[in-house]
């Protein structure tokens, strides 16, 4: 968080190393002790300190590749001083990738009211998406709203076999899907733990973590190419004379 006697603290990650894109924090730390008494910054403060810990991987079978996706994820939280008071966030970078993944605003009635997602990691560059009948370029789908972005990726997917993104997910990942299990008509952003109506103060920033992972997954395939990749391994994998080759408990996993 830095000590107290840092003044314009400037926090520069690299978002792409290819197109060089960069997000700059710019921050001016308070000189004043923070007052750690404050419920809500102990709250964040033990669920960094569980994480960790990795007490998330207590009573889960997650697979290898998820817990090492995990273990490259870099948590803390940042305090900047505005002219309304001090705004606090918390900032989930992979170290793998050298990108962000979440940036969330912490509200001082947290745990009482959400999380807001003010910047996050989409994947696809210079690609156009369908959305409300008319194409996104990539600049204005990095400015959409995480609500939009969303609903954005349930649109692109409503033509598409949601149990094939399914079945990819839940062998990649070892978790069972939150919102490829919606109705087709249930919208991304109304299903999210970011709603007010379904947040609770049980829930930590690693549930909001994971319905992000999620929609990253889904990200990765909505393209026509992308999608027809996947489409073709199910169909080696399911009606291909691979599958007859697979040892059994593999086949029972898959159809699980």
């Amino acid at each position: 968080m830095g000590s107290n006697n840092d003044s314009n603290l400037v926090l520069t990650k690299t978002i792409s190393k290819n197109k060089r894109f960069k997000y700059i924090y710019f921050f001016n730390i308070i000189n004043k002790k923070i007052n750690m008494s404050n419920v809500f910054l102990k709250r964040i403060n033990k669920e960094i300190q569980n994480f960790y810990e990795k007490k998330h991987l207590q009573n889960n079978n997650y697979s290898p590749y998820l817990i090492n996706l995990l273990d490259n994820l870099h948590v803390e939280t940042i305090v900047s001083n505005h002219e309304n008071g001090n705004k606090f966030f918390l900032v989930i970078n992979n170290l793998k990738t050298d990108k962000l993944f979440l940036e969330l605003l912490i509200p001082q009635s947290y745990p009482f009211k959400p999380y807001s997602v003010i910047n996050y990691n989409n994947i696809f560059i210079n690609t156009h998406y369908y959305h409300n009948k008319k194409y996104l370029s990539f600049n204005d789908y990095n400015k959409l709203s995480y609500s939009k972005y969303m609903n954005v990726i349930h649109c692109s997917i409503q033509n598409k076999d949601v149990d094939i993104y399914k079945f990819f997910y839940k062998n990649l990942y070892s978790l069972e899907p939150k919102f490829l299990n919606l109705p087709k008509n249930d919208c991304y952003c109304c299903s999210s733990i970011t709603c007010q109506a379904l947040w609770s103060p049980l829930i930590t920033f690693y549930n909001l973590l994971f319905e992000h992972l999620e929609i990253q997954f889904i990200e990765s395939y909505i393209t026509n190419l992308r999608y027809k990749y996947l489409l073709n391994i199910y169909n080696q994998l399911l009606y291909g004379q691979l599958f007859s080759k697979l040892p059994s408990e593999l086949i029972i996993k898959i159809l699980n």
